[in-house]
This record gives structure tokens, C-alpha cells and sequence, in this order.
């Protein structure tokens, strides 16, 4: 009886020495399946473009709630067959906040977005970022620049290059 109190005891331990560390892991790993997923989509938006020829565009168009960073969206369209993809930050688990710096709102609807052309993705208005965070102390950035060229750097250790470095 004593060996078998000694053994729950130890596991009692272990499960609490062990249990702030695997919910950190949690944490990013669902920061990175939301980052994961706007790059794809980025992505997508580029190759689109690319695939419509000439005159071929594709916008992806941010909603994010001023007062509430965790709600929101986006979308992708493009010149031709119009709504590809539709995110939310409801079809993730955890509360994401995403804020987006310096992308022109192309459109004059007043949310900011990003257009890839087929001319090599060149977008005169599109460079900037867009920042996902789970926590305060937990976040990953994506950055466009002019040429349509995407990068991803965290704070944290979740497999980007450290950002500013």
C-alpha cells in the first residue's frame, strides 16, 4: 500500500511539474496553425493571380474588430471567379489577435488588403505585416514586401527566424 501511495505521489508530481510546460506547447502550436493557414492562403491569393494571365488579380481583404483584436477575418478573391477562401478567427481554437501594419485599403472600403498581379505579384501599395498573437509574450509576424515575397519570424520559439534578426 505504501509503494503504491509512493508511485501515485511521484506521478502527482510529474503531472504538475509537466503540465505548465505542455499548455505553452498547446498555446503554440495553435498560434502556428493560424499562421500556417494565412500564409497559405497568401499564397493561394499569389499562385491565383498568377494563374489568371495577364490581367489576373487576387485580394485578400482583413477585417480585424478595433476594440476586439481576437475577431477577425478575412477573405480572398480574385478578378474572375471572385470568393475563393473565407477565415475567421471563430474556425480557430484560442484566442488569436491579429493586427495588420501598413497595408493600403486598395479598394476604399476602409480595411486594409493585399492584391498579388500577375506581373510577379508587384504590388506598389501591398507591403506591410500582419501580426498573430496567442499571448502577450507569444507572437509571429508576416511580412509582404513590394515584390509579393512572403516571410515569417516569431518572438518565440515556434520554428520561424527570430524577429529583427
Amino acid at each position: 500500500m505504501i509503494e503504491l501511495m509512493t508511485a501515485v505521489s511521484v506521478v502527482a508530481i510529474l503531472a504538475t511539474l509537466a503540465l505548465p510546460s505542455y499548455t505553452e506547447s498547446i498555446k503554440r502550436q495553435r498560434l502556428r496553425v493560424v499562421v500556417e493557414a494565412v500564409v497559405s492562403d497568401l499564397r493561394l491569393a499569389k499562385a491565383d493571380a498568377f494563374g489568371q494571365g495577364a490581367r489576373g488579380s487576387s485580394t485578400v481583404e482583413f477585417t480585424v474588430n478595433g476594440g476586439d483584436a481576437t475577431n477577425w477575418s478575412y477573405t480572398v478573391t480574385d478578378a474572375i471567379d471572385g470568393l475563393l477562401v473565407t477565415r475567421s478567427s471563430s474556425g480557430f481554437s484560442g484566442s488569436i489577435a491579429m493586427a495588420i501594419t501598413d497595408f493600403e485599403d486598395s479598394d476604399s472600403d476602409t480595411l486594409p488588403d493585399v492584391t498579388f498581379t500577375a506581373d510577379r505579384g508587384l504590388d506598389s501599395g501591398g507591403d506591410g505585416s500582419i501580426q498573430l498573437t496567442i499571448d502577450a509574450s507569444t507572437s509571429a509576424t508576416i511580412n509582404r514586401n513590394l515584390m509579393g515575397l512572403l516571410s515569417v519570424c516569431s518572438n518565440d520559439d515556434l520554428g520561424y527566424p527570430i524577429c529583427g534578426s
